[in-house]
C-alpha cells in the first residue's frame, strides 16, 4: 500500500479492528521500518496494540502507538 513512501514518519489508521472486515496483510512491508515511527489508531478501537502481533501486517513492533484526539 505504501510502496515508494520512504518519508513517512507516522500513519493515522482509524479502523476499529483487525477483522476480517479490515484487510492488512502486509501493507507496511515496504516502508523503512528501521527507525521508530508513530501510528496513530482508533481512540475508540477495539484491539489492543500491547496484545497484538506486532508486524507489517498490523503495526511494527518499534513503533510508538497513541490514541487518536479526534
Amino acid at each position: 500500500m505504501f510502496f515508494f513512501c520512504d518519508n513517512i514518519t507516522y500513519l493515522k489508521a482509524l479502523f476499529l479492528d483487525f477483522g476480517e472486515r479490515t484487510w492488512t496483510g502486509n501493507w507496511l512491508s515496504s516502508l523503512d521500518l528501521t527507525n521508530n515511527k508513530v501510528f496513530v489508531m482508533n481512540a475508540n478501537a477495539n484491539w489492543d496494540p500491547d496484545t497484538i502481533e506486532r508486524s507489517t501486517s498490523t503495526v511494527p513492533p518499534n513503533w510508538t502507538v497513541v490514541k487518536s484526539t479526534d
